[in-house]
C-alpha cells in the first residue's frame, strides 16, 4: 500500500507541477520514499497548468489503485481541484470522504483554506467554516487564523472581526493575521487600535 501511495502522491505532484507523465513514470518505478519527500512533492506548484481534466485523469488513478480513502492523497485532490477553479469538485469531495471516524478532518480545514484565499472563493471558505462549526472542531489559533486570512482576501472584513472577536485564545498569529486584512482592506486607523491592544494584551 505504500508503495502505491507514493505513486499516487508522485502522480498528483506531477500534476501540478505541469509534468504528470514524467512524474508518473518515475512514480511507478518507486519502491519506497519517505513520506517527508512525498509531502514536499505535493504542496509545491499546487495546480501550476489549471488543467481540470488532467486533474480527473489522477484522481481516476487514485480511485483505481484503492487510495480514494487515503488522508494524505484526499487532502491534496481538494487542494487541486480548489487551485484549478472547480469548485463543484472540491466540494464534492471534501463533503464526501472519509478519513478515520469525521468528514473531513481538521487538518484539511487547514491545508485547504490558503488554496481557497489564494483564489478568494468565498462561498467555499463560508462552507469550509460553517462546516467546522457545525462538526465543533474548535476554531483555534491556528484554524482561526486561517479562517481570518481566508475572509479578508475574500473582501469580507466585518466576517473578519467579527470572527476575531470570537476567539477566545488568540496568538501572535492571529493578531498579524487581523492586523493584515485591515491593512488589505485600507482600514489604517482600526489596524493601529487592533496593533495598540496587541500591545496591552502582551502579545
Amino acid at each position: 500500500m505504500f508503495k502505491a501511495a507514493t505513486v499516487a502522491a508522485t502522480a498528483v505532484g506531477g500534476f501540478m507541477d505541469g509534468n504528470i507523465l514524467d512524474r508518473l513514470d518515475f512514480g511507478l518505478g518507486l519502491v519506497s520514499t519517505a513520506r517527508s519527500h512525498i509531502d514536499g512533492g505535493i504542496y509545491d506548484g499546487v495546480c501550476a497548468n489549471g488543467s481540470v481534466e488532467e486533474g480527473k485523469q489522477v484522481h481516476g488513478m487514485v480511485m483505481k489503485i484503492g487510495l480514494e480513502d487515503d488522508e494524505f492523497v484526499l487532502i491534496n485532490l481538494v487542494r487541486m481541484y480548489v487551485m484549478c477553479g472547480a469548485m463543484e469538485y472540491a466540494h464534492v469531495l471534501f463533503n464526501s470522504n472519509k478519513m478515520g471516524d469525521t468528514h473531513p478532518n481538521y487538518v484539511t480545514l487547514v491545508t485547504v483554506l490558503p488554496a481557497i484565499s489564494r483564489l478568494g472563493a468565498l462561498e467555499l471558505g463560508k462552507w469550509v467554516h460553517l462546516y467546522a462549526e457545525r462538526n465543533r472542531f474548535g476554531i483555534d489559533e491556528v484554524l482561526g487564523s486561517a479562517l481570518i486570512d481566508m475572509y479578508s482576501k475574500c473582501g469580507s472584513i466585518d466576517k473578519v472581526l467579527q470572527l476575531f472577536e470570537s476567539l477566545s485564545q488568540k496568538n501572535v498569529i492571529t493578531w498579524n493575521a487581523i492586523l493584515g486584512g485591515l491593512a488589505m482592506h485600507g482600514r489604517g486607523k482600526d489596524a493601529v487600535d487592533f496593533f495598540l491592544k496587541m500591545q496591552q494584551a502582551g502579545v
